[in-house]
Parts: C-alpha cells; structure tokens; sequence
C-alpha cells in the first residue's frame, strides 16, 4: 500500500470515527467489535471502495480485514442506503471527505509559505 492510500484510509477513518464517535482505533483493530464499531466500520470500507476506487483487498488492508469481509460491508450499506436519511447522511459524509481531500493538498502549500493572500488595501480591482 502506497503512503498515499494509506494517508486516505487514515483520512476515512478519522472522519467516520469523528461523525460517529466511535475511536480510530477500533475501525481498524483487528477485532469485530460491537455493531457500532462495526457499522462505522463499515461505513468508511465503502467510502474507501466506492469515492476512491480502491480495490476490496487494498480496503481491506487498510482496515485489517479480509476482502471478502469488505465486499459484505459494501452490500450491506448499499442496502442501507435504501432509506432516505441514511442515504442523505451518507451523501454528506462523501461530500465531507471529498472536500476534505480537496483541501489538503493545498494546506502543504499553504502552510510552506508559497500561497501568501495579499492585504485587503493592495488588492486592485
């Protein structure tokens, strides 16, 4: 796994522990935990599969489980997604880790120094 995907699984998972309040560390424990942990879980194994095309077994490397138990979770909330507040949370949350994968190549640069706004009064219309 590239350091870049292993920089979005850490991504997914900080979101969807964030959102859910369920610790980092047990998204991507090797152990099953209860069905909140695994919900969440589940949630950010689909995130991960369906916004940025990564293969079940590359997802499953990220979250320490085997493709198969991937290929389930993606199922399984497809199936959740039939009901309307769930899908509209979901489409939230996709939007949410897009935005954020937007913004951060963008805070290196930022944070280098290079990008430095002007002052208001020096703007020229």
């Amino acid at each position: 796994m590239t350091k870049d995907t292993q920089e979005t699984g850490r991504l997914i998972s900080d979101l969807v522990s964030s959102v859910t309040g369920r610790p980092r560390e047990a998204l991507v424990s090797g152990d099953r935990g209860a069905v909140p942990v695994a919900r969440a879980r589940q949630v950010a194994m689909y995130i991960a599969h369906t916004s940025f095309s990564y293969s079940l077994a590359c997802v499953g490397e990220m979250f320490g489980r085997d493709k198969s138990t991937v290929a389930h979770a993606v199922h399984f909330i497809e199936d959740m997604r039939e009901e309307p507040e769930f899908d509209i949370w979901m489409e939230d949350l996709e939007a949410a880790v897009q935005q954020i994968m937007r913004l951060s190549p963008r805070a290196q640069t930022v944070l280098r120094g290079v990008w430095r706004p002007q002052p208001a009064d020096t703007i020229s219309v």
